[in-house]
């Protein structure tokens, strides 16, 4: 079984504990948020937004990574360090748009839309 199924949380809101059930919901035919939802007062916490593009990033970048825990430490230390770089470059760029399409498609508390970036 998933061993996200497990995970529990505490609500900031109303401070109740409960078990994590990540839910999606789809804005367009790419736009999707991850979110769950605490069960005694219905408050949403996402957990990321990601279009087709950002997908295919961090895809490549778990490709990267793959590559770095198989091939690193045959690796010399120049390139390995080009490649930890160039991972951490994803990272920061992964989050970025993360962040960006959040602003864009999740609703602030009051129940309005954010303005488009």
């Amino acid at each position: 079984m998933n061993p996200e199924a497990y995970k529990t949380t505490i609500c900031e809101k109303c401070s109740a504990t409960f078990e994590i059930n990540i839910q999606e919901r789809r804005f367009d035919d790419s736009v999707i948020q991850q979110y769950f939802r605490c069960p005694a007062c219905g408050k949403e916490y996402t957990i990321i937004v990601t279009d087709k593009k950002l997908r295919d990033k961090i895809e490549k970048r778990r490709r990267l990574a793959s590559m770095i825990r198989t091939y690193g430490k045959s690796m010399n230390e120049a390139a390995l360090e080009r490649k930890l770089r160039e991972l951490d470059a994803m990272k920061r760029n992964i989050q970025k748009r993360a962040e960006n399409l959040k602003e864009r498609y999740v609703k602030e508390p009051d129940g309005k839309e954010q303005k488009e970036n």
